[in-house]
C-alpha cells in the first residue's frame, strides 16, 4: 500500500551547489546547496557507516510529533543518485553557533572536559542559555536544561546513538545572547546500524536490541565515563527532572503504533526495506512501553 501522501523528494541539480564541500567533524558528505523550496540549505548523503535519509526524515518527524523543536529534514537525491536528506540552514543572519562541546570547554576548559549528563547540564545552566525564542514552551519547561532533556528522551525513544557533544549546541545572536538551537540529527537511530538482511538472519529482536544500544552521552562512574543505556538515560532523567522528564514521557506515551506506522507508510517503498520499517516500528512501540511504565513505577529521590 502507497499513500497519496508520500514524503516528496526533492531533486538536486549541480547547479543547486555552493562552492566546495561542507566542512565539520562529521563523517558524511555534505555540501551547501540554494533550492526554491528551502533556500540555504545542507544536503547530506546517505551513509554506510549507519545513517539513512529515512531514519534521519522519520526521527525528525517523530521530535515534532512530541512537540520538540526541531529541524526540518526533506528526503533528496543528487545528480549523481545519491540519497540523503536536505536541510533549510537553521542560523538567522548574524548569528553564530557554538557547539556543546565549545559550551563544555568555557566551563570546564578546552580538552579537559567529559562529556557526562551533569557536566552538560551544568553547562547550559552556567552560561545562562535561553529557550528558543520561536518556540513555544509548555508551562513543564522553563529552561534550556529541561528541553535538552527532551531531546536525550527522544534519543531513549529512538535509540539515537549519536547525540555527540557536536549533535546539538546554541545559536549566539550579534549581542551575545545565547539560545537553544532546536534538535538535529538523529540520523542513527532506529536500529539503521544493522541492514534488513542482517535483521532477517539474526532474528534480530527490539527487545533485545534496545537495551544493548548506548547513548552518546556519558556519565561518570567507579570505572571512569561509560555510556549510557537507554532505560537508564530516561530514569536519570526522571531523577534529575521529574516534571520535565515525566511530560515528555507523556507526549511519548500518546504517539501510538498506528500513528508510527503511518509515518513509515509515508517513506517511498524503494528507500527502506521491510525488514527494517518492521524492526523500527518494534522498537519504537517497545520502548514507548518501557518509558510509559517508567512513571508508573517512578519515585522521586528524597
Amino acid at each position: 500500500m502507497e499513500f497519496s501522501s508520500l514524503f516528496a523528494v526533492i531533486i538536486v541539480s549541480e547547479a543547486s551547489k555552493l562552492g566546495e564541500e561542507f566542512v565539520d567533524l562529521g563523517m558524511l558528505d555534505k555540501f551547501w546547496m540554494s533550492t526554491s523550496e528551502l533556500g540555504l540549505a545542507v544536503f547530506k548523503a546517505d551513509s554506510p557507516m549507519g545513517t539513512t535519509a529515512w531514519s534521519e526524515k522519520i526521527a525528525s518527524e517523530l521530535a515534532r510529533a512530541i512537540g520538540l523543536p526541531t529541524v526540518s529534514y526533506e528526503l533528496g537525491i543528487d545528480w549523481q543518485g545519491n540519497r540523503g536528506v536536505i536541510s533549510p540552514n537553521f542560523l538567522r543572519a548574524g548569528e553564530i553557533e557554538l557547539a556543546g562541546a565549545d559550551l563544555l570547554s568555557l566551563v570546564y576548559g578546552k580538552d579537559n572536559y567529559y562529556y557526562t549528563l551533569e557536566n552538560s547540564i551544568n553547562a547550559l545552566a552556567a552560561n545562562n542559555i535561553k529557550l528558543p525564542i520561536s518556540w513555544e514552551a509548555p508551562p513543564q519547561i522553563t529552561t534550556a536544561a529541561e528541553l535538552f532533556a527532551g531531546y536525550l528522551m527522544l534519543d531513549a525513544w529512538i535509540c539515537n546513538i549519536d547525540r555527540h557533544d557536536y549533535n546539538w549546541g546554541v545559536r549566539v545572536d550579534p549581542t551575545g545572547s545565547l539560545e537553544l538551537l532546536p534538535n538535529f540529527d538523529c540520523g542513527a537511530s532506529l536500529g539503521v546500524q544493522m541492514s534488513g538482511s542482517e535483521i532477517v538472519k539474526l532474528g534480530l529482536k527490539a527487545d533485545r536490541c534496545s537495551s544493548m544500544m548506548g547513548a552518546a552521552i556519558c556519565r561518570r562512574t567507579e570505572r571512569a565515563a561509560e555510556n549510557f543505556n537507554f532505560p537508564d538515560l530516561a530514569r536519570e532523567l526522571l531523577d534529575i527532572y521529574p516534571t520535565a522528564a515525566s511530560y515528555w514521557i507523556g507526549k511519548i506515551e500518546v504517539i501510538s503504533s498506528t500513528i508510527v506506522s503511518d509515518l513509515f507508510e509515508r517513506i517511498p517503498t524503494d528507500w527502506i526495506d521491510l525488514a527494517s520499517k518492521e524492526f523500527a516500528i518494534d522498537l519504537l512501540e517497545f520502548n514507548r512501553k518501557q518509558l510509559t511504565s517508567m512513571i508508573v513505577d517512578f519515585k522521586p529521590k528524597e
